[in-house]
């Protein structure tokens, strides 16, 4: 039999040099946006069916005339271009 000796792979160590823009520690755990288990806010829930729904339709409201804009210019841009090729110019 052959006396195999499996050699230990060398373990990479990494020195830390100063060069780092921002430091990457708390992005490999899970929930480390939020602090870890000691965070307050990590339990928070996001608010009722109610308190979601009344988010929804004042972020609607929001948005409802830019898009009446946007679609009047759509229109009146469809219109011009429908003349100009219809009677030509």
């Amino acid at each position: 039999m052959k006396d195999k000796k499996k050699k230990k792979k060398e373990k990479v160590k990494y020195v830390d040099d100063g060069r780092t823009l921002y430091d990457m520690s708390s992005t490999s755990r899970p929930n480390a946006f939020l602090g870890g288990k000691n965070n307050p806010d990590r339990n928070k829930k996001r608010g009722t069916a109610r308190q979601q729904f009344n988010t929804y339709v004042s972020t609607m409201r929001q948005m409802v005339l830019p898009m009446f804009i946007v679609m009047g210019i759509i229109t009146v841009a469809f219109a011009v271009m429908y003349l100009l090729f219809k009677y030509g110019v």
